[in-house]
């Protein structure tokens, strides 16, 4: 017969070789879920990204011809 020891060290074996991934792969899930709702979130408030609020109001463009 098998002794405690060993049975335990199976099913931690198992747990290790098939909870984890498992484990990871629901929580990297969750954690795109919330990015991907954080996201339309901002484009349903109709707030403007901190990255584009330092932009300025009004820019000038410049033409360039060769010759």
């Amino acid at each position: 017969m098998m002794k405690l020891a060993d049975r335990v060290r199976i099913i931690l074996k198992y747990f290790i070789f098939a909870g984890v991934p498992v484990a990871l792969v629901i929580v990297l899930a969750f954690m795109t879920q919330q990015t991907t709702e954080k996201g339309e979130a901002m484009a349903l408030k109709g707030t403007i990204p901190p990255i584009d609020t330092s932009a300025p109001a009004q820019t000038e463009t410049a033409t360039f011809s060769l010759g």
